[in-house]
């Protein structure tokens, strides 16, 4: 970035100027929004207490939350990316305009937003320990959601959220984070002379199976919706979108989201969904 400016510090920057100062931004202001988080989360798990995880009270409440958030560190970046270019001596309104489509078209926001604030409260927080019998336990309950999504039981509104969904509902249940499961499972398969249970063993690969099975149904479920939108707004369509845009990690390997429930990633790398109906 510094070698780019020390080139050329007049607009139109190149993109690779504009990229590397947006990620130095975020991570100046990453404490302030995890601290947002930290109360929004709160917050949020206190008021869907008592409610069903696909009821539609409680996707409303989840997409307002992560809404919220997002909309927070949107603000908060551009003031920092304002306060930068000042002190750089840049065109500050020259550079937000060309920076503002990597703003507002960045649907991956809370999920990046996520993954900090899952390494930030593993370090923080005082978390239960996680051991055999509650891992089982996890685990089935991440299975009975993933069924829900293949079975169509989940409103494709909340398709998008549902994993951010599954992490609070999770949690509430559980009081631990998914990134604690995953890591315990790697440790738990690594340790060395580790007499494993096989009926867990089982579970983890039948978790594995109905987590794919849940992701594809959220990217499918999706895919209708931009379809549709595309032809509300007078295209022919959408082009078929690639699974792989969603991402994923190794079954063994911890996964840093906090949020983030199963040890294959069945999270998205999108924001929240386009929410339409068919009539």
């Amino acid at each position: 970035m510094d070698v780019g400016l020390s080139k050329k510090r007049d607009p139109p920057f190149t993109p690779e100027v504009v990229e590397a100062l947006i990620v130095c931004c975020k991570l100046s202001i990453m404490d302030q929004i995890i601290d947002e988080m930290k109360k929004t989360y709160t917050l949020l798990r206190t008021k869907i207490k008592g409610l069903k995880i696909n009821d539609f009270n409680t996707g409303l409440l989840i997409q307002l939350s992560t809404g919220d958030i997002a909309m927070k560190f949107t603000k908060m970046l551009a003031g920092e990316l304002d306060n930068e270019c000042k002190s750089r001596e840049i065109d500050n309104k020259k550079f937000l305009e060309q920076a503002f489509p990597y703003l507002s078209g960045d649907i991956n926001i809370i999920f990046e937003l996520e993954n900090y604030y899952g390494l930030k409260v593993k370090e923080e927080e005082d978390l239960k320990a996680v051991d055999l019998e509650l891992a089982r336990k996890y685990y089935n309950k991440t299975v009975e959601y993933s069924k829900m999504l293949i079975e169509g039981k989940v409103s494709p509104q909340n398709a998008m959220i549902f994993p951010t969904m599954m992490g609070h509902f999770l949690f509430n249940e559980f009081g631990v984070y998914g990134s604690q499961m995953a890591e315990y499972v790697s440790q738990y398969i690594e340790k060395e002379d580790q007499e494993f249970d096989d009926n867990f063993i089982r579970l983890l690969f039948k978790e594995i199976y109905f987590s794919e099975r849940g992701r594809k149904a959220i990217f499918d479920m999706v895919q209708v919706q931009m379809e549709m939108m595309a032809q509300l707004m007078g295209g022919g369509g959408m082009p078929p979108m690639d699974p792989s845009m969603m991402g994923g990690q190794p079954p063994n390997m911890a996964p840093p989201n906090g949020n983030q429930i199963i040890s294959t990633s069945i999270i998205p790398n999108h924001d929240n969904p386009i929410i339409l109906e068919k009539n």
